[in-house]
């Protein structure tokens, strides 16, 4: 089901620090398909995102962007990360509550 709206999704690929040349597949990977590494809080600052994490304006669900993000990833051999996929607004929360 496609949203009506634009909507900012964050995505978080869990994976281990030895697999920092499937880092080096994954960039050039999502920048084609226009993930960025930095995203507009609720606010409108910019914040920076850490490695394993990215950022995409869509206008599929949830649901959806997972299936698309899991079969895009599919050309790196032998990566099967845990993706986890929210919105924008639910990482910062998740980002700040963490933080008190």
């Amino acid at each position: 089901m496609r949203h009506k709206h634009l909507g900012v999704f964050i995505i978080t690929f869990a994976y281990s620090e030895a697999l920092n040349e499937v880092h080096d597949k994954l960039t050039p990977l999502l920048l084609q398909y226009h993930f960025a590494t930095v995203v507009a809080d609720g606010h409108g600052v910019a914040r920076p995102l850490p490695k394993d994490t990215w950022a995409i304006a869509s206008f599929m669900s949830l649901s959806e962007l997972t299936v698309f993000i899991k079969k895009i990833i599919t050309i790196i051999p032998n990566f099967q990360p845990e993706i986890r996929v929210m919105t924008r607004d639910d990482y910062f929360s998740q980002a700040f509550s963490s933080q008190a």
